[in-house]
């Protein structure tokens, strides 16, 4: 057994084996962001935040963003896009743990949580159309052109560059099948997951929470099936698995079917 001692804390690494591991576990304690100080006493991390606020989800800095569009970018990364230069100035937004479907966002001055695909929605409606459309319109000249294709069959929204009510379950599960959508969702899960860990760990703690000591983050629970009460979460035309059959035998599948088709 191959042991070694801090010369600071005295704290004991060990390995079965060789010396050379305990050696690279004693520079990995000697270097670590908060190390040790020499003191008996139990270690204690803490976590120190670098900035007093996280921008509110609602009041971001577009600064540049236009500028950042110049250039023969496709429209199907207009999205993704946007929202690596958003947060990449605003950290608005973090995925901590990779393992764990939670995207943490701050609303307001209340930090908050949600799946991935609940998270998308409330990028669109509150950055996308709320934000950043208006001043894109006023000064972006492809603008024109970009909301065209968002109604077009290359985009297949069919309702374009618009906020998206909830409640409307055929609108907003056409939307989710369209390809801004799932392209969109694939780039940002991307961007949220290339961050380095120690800076996604530094985000969390700048939004104030602690996790999984004392969860103080309130979660954006998904949306439940439309049917009989039902609090499964829903999935494909806004109802759950169990119900899915039933809904697609309703008259009012079809109408909705009617009202959400493109052409």
């Amino acid at each position: 057994m191959a042991s070694i001692n801090c010369p600071k804390c005295h704290k004991v690494f060990t390995h079965p084996k060789y010396l050379s591991k305990c050696q690279d576990k004693l520079k990995t304690h000697l270097g670590r962001k908060n190390a040790c100080d020499g003191s008996t006493g139990p270690y204690k991390f803490e976590h120190r935040k670098t900035r007093d606020s996280v921008p509110n989800i609602d009041a971001l800095d577009l600064t540049g963003l236009v500028e950042s569009l110049e250039g023969n970018i496709r429209f199907c990364h207009v999205t993704s896009h946007i929202f690596k230069v958003l947060n990449d100035r605003n950290c608005f937004a973090v995925w901590p743990n990779t393992t764990i479907y939670e995207i943490y966002y701050m609303d307001g001055d209340v930090p908050r949580y949600a799946p991935p695909g609940d998270f998308m929605m409330q990028f669109w409606n509150r950055v996308m159309v709320a934000q950043v459309r208006p001043i894109l319109q006023q000064n972006w000249n492809r603008y024109t052109n970009y909301t065209s294709w968002l109604t077009s069959s290359a985009g297949r929204t069919g309702y374009g560059f618009s906020k998206y009510n909830m409640t409307e379950l055929g609108i907003v599960n056409s939307f989710m099948r369209s390809e801004v959508y799932t392209t969109m969702k694939s780039a940002i899960i991307g961007h949220l997951k290339s961050v380095p860990r120690n800076e996604r760990f530094q985000t969390r703690v700048n939004m104030g929470v602690q996790v999984p000591e004392s969860r103080n983050i309130l979660y954006v629970a998904p949306e439940t099936c439309s049917l009989n009460n039902c609090s499964r979460p829903k999935s494909l035309y806004g109802v759950c698995e169990f119900h899915r059959e039933m809904w697609l035998n309703t008259p009012e599948h079809y109408r909705t079917q009617e009202t959400s088709d493109p052409r």
